[in-house]
């Protein structure tokens, strides 16, 4: 079983300084590394310490974290997501390839907590975290009054607003997604000024959309949105893609990514066709393929939108002024769909006598082709 002080020492004097500051530390900043490395684990392993820390766990990952207590645990690709969450508590390690353990005393210290407690606390803190993570995404800046209306869409988690900030200040500071200043709640993404005032100069006055709880739980799970467009594109990816279905939730949360940060739709099929493993047989799939992106686009949450779709913005547009239509949406500029249906790689046919793609010098019908 291995120490915490092991893996401490991997990081530079500098780094577990700044590390003790966040850690909210105090008297750090004359000691040596060795000092640190020892002031850093006895906070850590310290029980009310370990209560909070532990409460950033879903059931998924505390379940998997109970199984860690018993010995090892062998990596499995199903899991990957879950011990990186574990390891950002800094209660699990691996000491071997492959496997990973609780760190040493960690057994001992959780084995005095109040676990009901712990259960009941861990349960308001995930429902918080997977709020202020969907509010990052759809609005980058959240007024508390949002984030409060969110967490309360879920019945048996309402709660008083006061009772909501002291949830989130419970949340340790190097486990938080979102900073509190002021009334507002700011994605710790946004690194500078000038992000908050491009986000609010086009945010402008949109209203805020309020996600339900439903929507908050899938997003949390898969990172992004279970709209029609989304469940339309699902579909297609299954009958192109030799893909699991987890795969192609991955594949949707790409796309959801690339839209949101506006990439190129000739950037968005080069991913989709050359990382995914997309196979478009023919043109009329390939002209399948640009209606069912630009429908995607018109149906994928923005934060310049304070979280609405191009579609519903549109559609608002509409009730105002008559004359406006939604159907000749085109939502990637200086490109024609001809241009972009051209832009997808068609399959080669390759004959039975043609020279085998691999490389070998043999005819294709004695090589690959059998």
């Amino acid at each position: 079983m291995a120490k915490m002080e092991h893996f401490l020492e991997l990081h530079t004097k500098e780094y577990l300084r700044d590390y003790s500051k966040i850690l909210g530390l105090s008297g750090y900043s004359r000691l040596n590394k060795k000092a640190l490395i020892s002031k850093i684990t006895e906070f850590l392993l310290f029980p009310s310490v370990m209560y909070h820390r532990l409460s950033i766990l879903d059931d998924e990952a505390f379940s998997l974290f109970k199984q860690l207590l018993e010995g090892e645990l062998e990596v499995e690709p199903s899991n990957f997501e879950l011990i990186l969450n574990l390891a950002k508590t800094m209660y699990v390690t691996s000491e071997r390839d492959q496997y990973v353990s609780i760190v040493e005393s960690v057994n001992e210290s959780f084995m005095r907590l109040n676990h009901n407690k712990l259960d009941e606390n861990r349960q308001k803190i995930n429902w918080l975290i997977k709020c202020m993570h969907i509010s990052n995404e759809l609005y980058g800046i959240t007024p508390v009054h949002i984030l409060y209306e969110i967490y309360n869409q879920k019945s048996n988690m309402r709660c008083s607003m006061d009772e909501l900030i002291e949830l989130y200040h419970s949340i340790p500071n190097d486990l938080t997604t979102s900073v509190l200043i002021g009334d507002y709640f700011i994605d710790l993404g946004i690194h500078a000024i000038e992000d908050v005032e491009y986000l609010e100069a086009e945010q402008e006055d949109k209203e805020f959309y309020i996600p339900t709880a439903k929507e908050v739980e899938f997003f949390a799970k898969y990172d992004y949105f279970n709209t029609k467009e989304y469940r339309k594109f699902t579909k297609f990816l299954r009958s192109n893609l030799a893909s699991s279905l987890d795969e192609i939730h991955m594949t949707n949360s790409v796309l959801h990514s690339m839209i949101s940060e506006q990439e190129d739709l000739e950037e968005i099929i080069d991913y989709l066709v050359n990382d995914a493993g997309l196979n478009i047989k023919s043109e009329s799939e390939a002209g399948k393929l640009i209606e069912l992106l630009a429908n995607l686009h018109n149906d994928t949450r923005i934060v310049e939108n304070r979280g609405h779709t191009p579609n519903e913005l549109t559609t608002e547009t509409i009730i105002h002024d008559q004359n406006e239509g939604i159907h000749n949406i085109f939502p990637f500029p200086n490109m024609t769909k001809r241009d972009l249906q051209d832009s997808i790689k068609k399959p080669i046919k390759i004959y039975p006598n043609d020279i085998c793609p691999c490389g070998s010098g043999k005819k294709y019908k004695r090589c690959c082709g059998k």
